[in-house]
């Protein structure tokens, strides 16, 4: 399990997002997981469009 606290940046969060499912593709596996905890607090620290884009994006 890894935990980003950090949401400030959304860039960076979906850069190390691909490269943890990298990770998980060099091991075998096919799918993984995110969870969002609360987008209201991605709210506070990003743009709705950006949220909405990085959302779009992990599909």
């Amino acid at each position: 399990v890894t935990i980003f606290r950090n949401v400030k940046d959304l860039d960076k969060l979906m850069c190390s997002t691909i490269d943890l499912g990298t990770g998980f593709a060099g091991e075998g596996k096919i799918y993984f997981s995110i969870a969002v905890d609360s987008i209201s607090s991605m709210l506070r620290r990003a743009s709705v469009s950006s949220i909405s884009s990085f959302l779009s994006n992990l599909r």
